[in-house]
């Protein structure tokens, strides 16, 4: 019998000191969810952001390579959907993959929360992002939905 696979969850959130969790144990706050999380994960405790926006972050973070050279020097600048990314990578090796959250890299064109819809649809939403649920949203509090691919697991 082979060992299952590990889930694979990155949670990021604008702005978030490591100390702003209860499980840091640096501040008195409370994050019940965020520390039950932690003690059953692995936690990266030392980070660098090659640019500290949106969308160069995200881009860097799901492709690997520099905002610079990937041409994301500002918040939504579309990210080219030729880039090999996280999502691409974990679906080859047969995850399911999806995205919930602020996004930034299909460009400026999105006036409201971004629905689930036909693949196609979910495909320039995505731009080639290789993620397969989806639910982007505004960072002003408007709802976001979860898109799931016909053909999950």
């Amino acid at each position: 019998m082979s060992t299952p696979r590990p889930n694979v969850l990155v949670v990021l959130a604008d702005q978030l000191r490591a100390s702003s969790v209860g499980y840091a144990g640096e501040e008195p706050v409370l994050t019940p969810h965020m520390d039950l999380l932690a003690a059953q994960s692995a936690q990266c405790t030392v980070g660098v952001s090659l640019m500290p926006v949106c969308t160069p972050y995200r881009g860097a973070l799901l492709t690997g390579r520099t905002p610079l050279s990937l041409g994301l020097v500002l918040n939504d600048i579309p990210l080219s959907t030729h880039e090999v990314s996280l999502g691409h990578a974990f679906g080859a090796a047969g995850y399911r993959t999806g995205y919930i959250g602020k996004w930034h890299l299909n460009g400026p064109d999105r006036p409201a929360w971004v629905p689930p819809g036909p693949a196609q649809a979910r495909a320039r939403r995505s731009r080639g992002s290789g993620l397969k649920g989806w639910a982007a949203g505004r960072s002003s509090g408007v709802p976001c939905w979860w898109a799931r691919q016909a053909t999950s697991r």
